[in-house]
C-alpha cells in the first residue's frame, strides 16, 4: 500500500505510512530528519511508531552506532518523574533530552534489554516544559516497529524509590531518612549507617572522627602493635571496630592494626596469612582514611594477601588487618618486609633522571602525578634496550594494581624512540633496536586508565 500521508495512530497524528500502526512487512517512505521530525505525543498516551520510517541523525549516550530514529515532543502535565516503557520486536532502546539538538541535554537513556525485551525508564520532568524522546538502535539493522507508553507522576516521598531531590526513601523511623526524604546525619555510636555513605559510626571518619567520646581512634592508634621482624600473629576478633579500608572493613567490623616505620624509602611488602576471609590496608596517618596507600581483599580464606605500597623513611605507617563483616574476624599472621629504593628524587625530568646501576630498578609513582626518568648508558652502536616494569611477585601487573606506561627517549632527552602502555598485562614493556651510543632515558608514569595512580614498582633495563 502506497503512502497515504498523515493519518490518526494511537489516536495521534503521525507523519508516517499505514505499516506504522502494525504491518511491517509494507514498504516505507523515509519521513523526516531530526528534530524537525519530532511527532507530538500526549502525556499519559501510548503511541506506536516506526524507526524505518526516518533515518540516523543523532545518538544517545548508551545508544551509539547508526540506526535510524524517530523523536517524539512531550510536554509533561506535572512535574515529578515522566515513566517510559518502550516494547519492540526489534532491539530497540531510548533517551531523553531536555533540548532536542543538545546530547548533553539528556537526562536519561537505557538499551539493556535484547530484542523483544521491553525498556523502562524514569527521568525527572517539570510541568510544561517540554522533553524530547528518542528512540534509536545501535546497528543499522537494528529498527523497526515499536510501541511506548509514557506518562507522568509527581515524586512521593515513602515509595521506595529515590527520585529527583529526594536523598533517600522510604523513611524508616528516623535511623536513616527523615519524613522528607532527606538523610539524618550519622550518629557516633548507634551501629546504623545513618547518612548512607558506606561507613558506620567510628569508621566514619568524615563524620565522627573528631568525637573523641563516642570514637576513641587517637587512643587507639596510640596503642597500636609493633610488628615482629618475623611476622605477628593475632586475631582480629577482640579489636575495636573503630576503622575501615576502602576495600574491607566495615559493617562494625573488628580489626587489629599494627605501627611499621620504614628504614628507608622503598617497597613495603606486607603478606596476610588466616584461615578467615581478612583483607589488610595501610595508612600513612592512623586516623585519617583519606591517607590510605593501598587496600587488599581479594583472596578467599586461607589464601594469602600480599599488599605492595611505597613508604618513605621517617614517615611511620598503621597496617590494618580487618574483614568485610563481623562474621569474618579471627586468628591471622602478618609480617612486613621493605625492599629499599635505588631511585633518587626529584628526577621527573631526563635532566635529573636516576641513574641505572643495578640489575633491577626499584622506584615509586607517588604521588598521584609523578614521572619518573631513568639513565642508562649504551656503550655501543646498533645496541637494543629493553625496559620492563614488574611487580613484587604478588600478580599486581596482572590484576590491575599497577599499570604502568613506559616511553624511551634517545641521547638528546627529547627524541621519543618507543611508548608502550600495556605489554601482556598491565604493566609495561618497551624495546628499542639499533641505537646510537649515548645515554638514553626511559620515563615512567601511571598508565591513564590505572585505577591506582600510585604504586612502588620494578624497573629491568637491559642492553645487548
Amino acid at each position: 500500500m502506497a503512502n497515504v500521508g498523515p493519518f490518526v495512530c494511537a489516536g495521534f497524528v503521525v507523519a508516517l505510512s499505514l505499516a506504522a500502526c502494525g504491518d511491517p512487512d509494507e514498504p516505507l517512505d523515509p519521513g523526516p530528519k531530526g528534530c524537525d521530525a519530532a511527532i507530538a505525543a500526549e502525556d499519559g498516551a501510548t503511541v506506536k511508531g516506526d524507526t524505518r520510517t526516518s533515518e540516523h541523525v543523532t545518538e544517545g549516550s548508551c545508544i551509539t552506532g547508526t540506526a535510524p530514529e524517530v523523536r517524539y515532543r512531550v510536554v509533561p502535565k506535572q512535574t515529578g518523574m515522566l515513566d517510559l516503557s518502550l516494547e519492540s520486536s526489534a532491539d530497540l532502546g531510548l533517551y531523553v533530552r531536555t533540548s532536542c539538538e543538545d546530547a548533553a541535554s539528556e537526562i536519561g537513556c537505557t538499551d539493556l534489554g535484547k530484542e523483544g525485551e521491553p525498556e523502562q525508564l524514569s527521568v525527572p520532568v517539570t510541568e510544561g516544559q517540554p522533553v524530547w524522546i528518542v528512540i534509536d538502535g545501535y546497528e543499522k539493522s537494528d529498527d523497526g516497529s515499536f510501541k511506548l507508553t509514557l506518562a507522568s507522576r509527581p515524586i512521593a516521598c515513602g515509595d521506595s524509590k529515590v527520585e529527583g531531590q529526594e536523598e533517600c526513601d522510604p523513611p524508616d523511623g528516623s535511623k536513616t531518612c527523615t519524613d522528607d526524604c532527606k538523610l539524618v546525619p550519622e550518629a557516633c555510636g548507634d551501629g546504623v549507617d545513618n547518612d548512607l555513605d558506606g561507613f558506620i559510626d567510628c569508621e566514619d571518619s568524615a563524620d565522627c572522627g573528631a568525637d573523641a567520646a563516642a570514637c576513641p581512634i587517637a587512643m587507639t592508634c596510640g596503642g597500636a602493635g609493633m610488628l615482629k621482624p618475623n611476622g605477628t600473629s593475632g586475631d582480629t576478633s577482640s579489636g575495636s571496630g573503630d576503622f575501615a579500608g576502602s576495600c574491607t572493613g566495615g559493617s562494625l567490623s573488628p580489626e587489629a592494626l599494627f605501627s611499621y616505620s620504614p628504614a628507608s624509602t622503598g617497597a613495603l611488602k606486607v603478606t596476610l596469612q588466616s584461615a578467615k576471609n581478612l583483607g589488610v590496608y595501610v595508612r600513612s596517618s592512623c586516623q585519617d582514611a583519606n591517607s590510605e596507600l593501598g587496600c587488599l581483599d581479594d583472596a578467599l580464606a586461607g589464601a594469602a594477601e600480599v599488599l605492595v605500597v611505597p613508604v618513605d623513611m621517617g614517615t611511620a605507617v598503621t597496617i590494618f588487618v580487618d574483614a568485610a563483616k563481623p562474621t569474618d574476624a579471627g586468628a591471622f599472621t602478618v609480617a612486613a618486609a621493605l625492599e629499599p629504593s635505588t631511585e633518587v628524587e626529584p628526577n621527573n625530568t631526563t635532566e635529573n633522571a636516576s641513574g641505572y646501576g643495578a640489575a633491577t630498578f626499584v622506584g615509586a609513582i607517588s604521588p598521584a602525578g609523578d614521572e619518573d626518568y631513568v639513565k642508562i648508558d649504551v656503550p655501543a652502536q646498533g645496541a637494543t634496550l629493553t625496559a620492563t616494569v614488574e611487580d613484587f611477585g604478588n600478580g599486581d601487573c596482572a590484576n590491575f594494581k599497577l599499570d604502568s606506561v613506559l616511553e624511551v627517549f634517545g641521547p638528546d632527552g627529547k627524541t621519543s624512540l618507543a611508548v608502550n602502555d600495556d605489554a601482556g598485562n598491565f604493566c609495561s614493556q618497551a624495546e628499542v633496536k639499533g641505537l646510537a651510543p649515548g645515554d638514553h632515558f626511559v620515563r615512567l608514569a601511571a598508565s591513564k586508565n590505572a585505577k591506582i595512580p600510585v604504586f612502588a614498582y620494578r624497573l629491568s633495563l637491559q642492553v645487548k
